[in-house]
């Protein structure tokens, strides 16, 4: 047995010591080309870049053509982009559309770079969307050994589209008013922040593939967390109310604070939904830093790298409780 062992691992390491031949001359850089289009908001955004061996570098005076329904509804020439760069990629610039797009819609983004000798494209249907039909929400509260968390359970019901394959996301934004008094001026302010929460999704039998879990400490190892929400209607039957979660944070102790919940449900494009599938494994296998294979990411993009994903949401916004601060004894 021990000589089969040490059969097995010079093999393994002898294997390892093979060289993969790479050129990066034979590797130019490529056009990468992203944008998640909303129907029915007034904005959205293109983002262009070019690929590289360890970074992304900006892309300057594209042309963009933007086509619906086969008919050029804008070019976008030598543009700049709006606030120049993206934060967290500074080498990323916007380019942003105010065509209005609507379910149904047959939608085609083309990009032409150096006159023409890159030209990157995709197309594709934006879905129909599903309205929600009820949204209900509670608190609760779990105690741990060393104090007491607070959660919101949201409940969320709608109904599938029937006799079409549809996949789907949902979102829930919290936008905060805070009315508070600067410590260092004594002024009466008034904040607004807006943020997206981080669902928990294991209590859902959508959301997990058919194995929910009630208790977080006996959830299989293996299993992906489903950051990113999505679903498609697999295991849907009509109409169906779908379970989540978020931690409740005190984020303002001190202030009053005014909070609405906007719920999304986004009925995506087949590839939208398989490009944030890979987003969630690439996020777990990050998490468990073990030798793993790469994530594979979809790509529809012709004559370049990237992702074109379209969406229609329905959305329902409910007001949550006052935050009203203790008063100070």
């Amino acid at each position: 047995m021990k000589q089969i062992i040490l059969l097995w691992a010079i093999v393994c390491f002898s294997a390892c010591q093979n060289e993969i031949p790479f050129d990066i001359k034979n590797n130019p850089p490529k056009l990468a080309f992203h944008t998640l289009i909303e129907c029915n908001i007034d904005t959205n955004e293109i983002y262009l870049s070019w690929t590289g061996r360890d970074r992304i570098s900006p892309v300057n005076d594209p042309v963009i053509n933007i086509y619906v329904n086969s008919e050029l509804k804008e070019q976008l020439i030598n543009d700049r982009g709006q606030n120049e760069t993206v934060n967290f990629y500074p080498n990323v610039i916007p380019h942003t559309t105010g065509v209005h797009f609507s379910p149904g819609d047959k939608v085609k983004v083309e990009a032409f770079v150096d006159n023409g000798k890159y030209h990157a494209w995709a197309e594709d249907i934006i879905p129909q969307p599903v309205e929600i039909e009820k949204v209900d929400t509670v608190t609760w509260t779990k105690h741990t050994w060393n104090g007491s968390e607070n959660y919101i359970r949201l409940k969320v019901k709608f109904t599938d589209n029937p006799n079409e394959k549809n996949y789907y996301r949902l979102t829930v934004q919290q936008n905060d008013t805070v009315f508070a008094i600067l410590g260092d001026t004594q002024n009466d302010t008034t904040l607004v922040f807006k943020n997206y929460q981080t669902l928990i999704t294991r209590e859902d039998f959508v959301l997990t593939d058919g194995k929910p879990s009630f208790d977080e400490n006996n959830e299989p190892f293996f299993q992906t967390e489903n950051r990113c929400c999505i679903f498609d209607d697999t295991r849907l039957n009509g109409t169906y109310t779908m379970t989540v979660s978020w931690r409740k944070y005190d984020y303002y102790p001190g202030a009053k604070a005014r909070s609405y919940i906007t719920v999304g449900l986004s009925a995506i494009t087949e590839m939208q939904y398989y490009y944030l599938k890979a987003i969630n494994v690439r996020g777990y296998d990050a998490d468990l830093d073990l030798l793993t294979q790469p994530v594979s990411f979809p790509d529809n993009i012709q004559g370049g790298v990237g992702f074109l994903g379209l969406s229609a949401t329905s959305v329902q916004t409910l007001k949550l409780p006052d935050h009203i601060p203790e008063k100070q004894e």
